[in-house]
């Protein structure tokens, strides 16, 4: 068995609101040409810029295996 952390940055977040049913789950990739490796809090930063209420993926898998928790389930 593969032993990895997770880690939890407390991110904030503004105006998340709650559904009540998830239809969908989405596999999501960065996979860009440099090979780019961005921390969960990277990613919320970059999104926060954008106008959004923070990262928008749940869990972000980095390089090394560790699990970064992102937007709250």
């Amino acid at each position: 068995m593969v032993q990895t952390n997770k880690i939890d940055y407390n991110l904030d977040f503004t105006n998340l609101s709650k559904r009540d049913v998830t239809n969908f789950i989405v596999i999501h990739h960065t996979g860009g040409a440099a090979g780019d490796d961005f921390s969960a809090e990277e990613i919320h930063d970059l999104h926060r810029r954008q106008g959004w209420a923070g990262c928008g993926y749940n869990y972000i898998i980095r390089k090394n295996g560790n699990i970064e928790i992102g937007r709250p389930i």
